[in-house]
């Protein structure tokens, strides 16, 4: 059974990524469980580049999960273990003005509690670390 909250899910409040003195994006939306194409923990994101500049805002979800899973450890060998665990990372679309959109993993069947990590970012490209917000995590048990 899904304890996730209202119906419309769980908000995380306003994220604020700042750089150089400036305020540079903004984010903010909510957590929720989807059935659509399956059983998905989603984050519906707003994400608005608040300084003009040549630089992109984009939201950034990182997964995680609780519950048994295993893992490669080596050549040939694999290795099980319990509780909260990383499921990767996806990111929104990048935007120079505002942008709607919804990012989703796939629930697991081993896991009984999913968490999302979210932060807007100034993406400043490959030579520099983005510029980004605290992140905010979210979830629910299932």
């Amino acid at each position: 059974m899904l304890v996730a909250g209202p119906a419309w899910g769980i908000a995380y409040g306003t994220l604020r990524a700042y750089g150089g003195g400036h305020h540079l994006a903004s984010d903010h939306g909510h957590v929720y469980h989807s059935t659509s194409n399956g059983d998905r923990m989603a984050v519906g994101y707003h994400t608005d580049d608040t300084y003009a500049n040549s630089h992109a805002a984009v939201t950034k979800v990182y997964w995680y999960f609780n519950g048994s899973h295993c893992y490669p450890n080596g050549p040939g060998t694999v290795g099980c273990g319990s509780g909260w665990y990383g499921d990767g990372r996806s990111e929104g679309k990048r935007t120079y003005s505002y942008y709607h959109g919804h990012l989703y993993n796939q629930l697991k069947a081993t896991a009984n509690s999913a968490r999302a990590a979210i932060e807007v970012c100034e993406d400043q490209g490959t030579l520099h670390p983005d510029d980004c917000s605290p992140r905010a995590i979210r979830g629910f048990q299932y």
